[in-house]
């Protein structure tokens, strides 16, 4: 974490990798550099972010109450369950972010930018300045408040109706936002499960088999980057479909249901 004031040079870098579970209150952030970390479980208070960079930042469990964020650079964060209440927020940048289960409360937000930002069961109350917040390609599903008096077709916002959409629509924005394949990358989950089920998969669990499936067809269209388990995904793709023809069969109205509604919603999911 690097702070500045007035000039080009640091009055304070710290080498600090995530803020957990601190009581923040008062502070000058003015221009600090927070990108790159983790903030979880952090409640912060009365403090200035005017110019801060949170870039590439993930931010879980976390409240921010009376603060300001004028001119604030949110791209590609992570936030979820977390809270703004009664902050300025002017000219705020959360352009390519995954915002979830996030409350945006009693906040100025003139000319904040939303653009291509996933905004999935979060919500927007008392927003001043709401009818100049970019919010241009972001998503949104039923669970979404958006600001009042917002129309989301004025804004050109994408309506996501159902959970296939919703879960292929995350994980394909996790993947993008990481630069490499290591240990933090989304695809790593999917190449740990693909080493341990080759030959199986786990007809109890909706949820995960759901989730890998959308995994195995995110897969084929990226697998030429990740060759080093490429001859290992081929496999599991092919025993992924027996195992769908097989399971087609089974007494199993849900998971039917979503199998049958498969292939035409992850060719819908494909668009965005």
């Amino acid at each position: 974490m690097r702070i500045y004031t007035n000039s080009d040079e640091a009055i304070l870098n710290l080498d600090i990798i995530s803020l957990e579970s601190q009581n923040i209150k008062g502070i000058n952030f003015h221009r600090a550099f927070l990108d790159k970390i983790k903030i979880k479980k952090t409640f912060v208070e009365n403090s200035d972010f005017r110019n801060a960079i949170f870039n590439d930042t993930i931010i879980i469990n976390s409240s921010f109450k009376d603060s300001v964020f004028i001119m604030s650079e949110f791209e590609n964060v992570r936030i979820s369950n977390s809270n703004f209440e009664n902050c300025k927020m002017r000219f705020s940048n959360f352009q390519n972010s995954l915002i979830t289960d996030t409350y945006f409360k009693s906040s100025d937000m003139k000319t904040a930018n939303f653009k291509n930002t996933i905004l999935f069961n979060t919500i927007f109350e008392n927003i001043e300045n709401s009818q100049s917040i970019n919010f241009d390609n972001a998503y949104y599903n039923i669970k979404t408040q958006l600001p009042k008096g917002v129309d989301p077709k004025e804004k050109k916002m994408l309506f996501i109706d159902n959970e296939i959409d919703e879960k292929y629509i995350i994980i394909k924005k996790e993947f993008n936002n990481n630069k490499s394949y290591d240990e933090k990358h989304p695809l790593r989950e999917f190449d740990i499960f693909v080493k341990n089920n080759l030959n199986n998969l786990n007809k109890d669990d909706n949820n995960s088999f759901l989730l890998h499936l959308i995994l195995s067809n995110i897969i084929l269209q990226y697998k030429v980057i990740f060759k080093d388990f490429a001859d290992r995904t081929d496999k599991f793709i092919k025993n992924r479909n027996t195992y769908l023809k097989d399971y087609s069969n089974k007494n199993r109205e849900k998971i039917k249901l979503l199998i049958e509604n498969y292939n035409e919603n992850i060719q819908l999911s494909r668009k965005y």
